[in-house]
């Protein structure tokens, strides 16, 4: 399966409802992201927290 086909099959479906905007729900999806990322999950967390540095300065 590429999981880069559709964006549904990346991140699975976005229900606004349910993901509120808190850091926490950002932190649970991009889990979720990782986990279907397998092997090269480690990449988003490095993202992440590339972004995450950059937003507190």
């Amino acid at each position: 399966m590429n999981i880069f086909e559709t964006h549904e099959g990346f991140s699975g479906r976005f229900a606004p409802a349910a993901a509120g905007e808190t850091l926490q729900s950002l932190l649970m999806l991009a889990g979720d992201i990782r986990l279907k990322l397998g092997r090269q999950g480690y990449l988003l967390g490095s993202y992440l927290s590339l972004f995450l540095e950059g937003a507190l300065r």
